[in-house]
């Protein structure tokens, strides 16, 4: 994936269209994969603090925003109910990736 790539602009890029997947597709089928690798961009020293913010903006618009009455609309109430379980799993596999069991593990 590009979200690794040396050039900042390249990741800039990368972070960007990962926020658009992940702000207006929350059934995509690799929502929760997408969540634990913006989040262990976000844990990396070396990263650029620009790319962080990038990244920080998107889990407080994907967490923390309340749904307007067009996303209720645009998308059926169990996407919405599942964002809480999205948190507590992207928030666990991220975890367990950090002591180095994420591995061994199936995303879910």
């Amino acid at each position: 994936m590009r979200l690794y790539d040396e050039g900042i602009s390249v990741r800039k890029s990368v972070v960007t269209i990962l926020r658009e997947v992940l702000l207006n597709q929350p059934s995509h089928a690799q929502y929760t994969e997408l969540c634990v690798s913006l989040l262990q961009k976000l844990s990396d020293v070396r990263e650029e603090d620009t790319v962080k913010d990038i990244i920080r903006a998107t889990f407080q618009c994907i967490w923390f925003t309340p749904p307007t009455e067009s996303t209720i609309q645009s998308f059926s109430s169990i996407v919405e109910k599942n964002r809480g379980i999205n948190v507590h799993y992207v928030v666990l596999l991220w975890s367990y990736d950090l002591y180095g069991a994420y591995a061994s593990m199936k995303c879910i």
